[in-house]
């Protein structure tokens, strides 16, 4: 099952293309019971070059939508790391990535609230969003690269991911200050 696996593709030097077994939870005790166990949430290359995964897991073993852990990889020079993200209690469902002035940062969402944090840092700080935000799922739409010194804002994208009123959900633009340079 698709959801039960996060792999990897990758095409290396000659041509030839790798791939790497992220996560496999096809054997875990929910599997036959649960089609979802894991999702993508974000796969992101950083201006040094270094690959980012973000993924989620479902172990809830009551509710089957409810993220139990976020983990962030990181592939680079020195091969691949592995932590869990630290969700401090907050029920964040969605994490994304994104640089300013050479740092990385994570965009997060709630139910009804949004949040970011410097990846490595202590605390997730609350961003003003709209108060009809509902069932966020974000996207960053600043380029990939990040924002510069010459950018003081960060584009976001709020889709509505309710299923049961997508179509007349309201989705929101939000422009936010750049994080400040420590």
């Amino acid at each position: 099952n698709i959801y039960q696996k996060i792999i990897y593709f990758s095409r290396e030097e000659g041509g030839l293309w790798d791939r790497k077994i992220i996560a496999d939870l096809s054997n875990h005790e929910l599997a036959e019971r649960r089609p979802r166990l894991l999702e993508q949430s974000d796969l992101y290359e950083d201006a040094a070059g270094a690959i980012h995964i973000l993924y989620k897991e479902f172990l809830h073993p009551d509710n089957d939508w409810q993220t139990s852990k976020i983990w962030h990889l990181v592939k680079d020079a020195a091969g691949w790391r592995r932590q869990e993200v630290d969700r401090q209690n907050l029920e964040i469902n969605w994490v994304r990535l994104f640089e300013v002035d050479d740092r990385l940062f994570y965009l997060a969402t709630t139910w009804d609230k949004a949040f970011v944090k410097e990846v490595g840092g202590d605390k997730w700080n609350e961003l003003p969003i709209p108060s009809g935000a509902q069932a966020i799922y974000p996207y960053v739409a600043t380029p990939k690269t990040g924002t510069s010194a010459v950018a003081d804002y960060l584009d976001i994208l709020l889709l509505s991911a309710e299923k049961r009123d997508y179509a007349s959900s309201s989705h929101y633009y939000v422009r936010i200050p750049k994080p400040p340079s420590t």
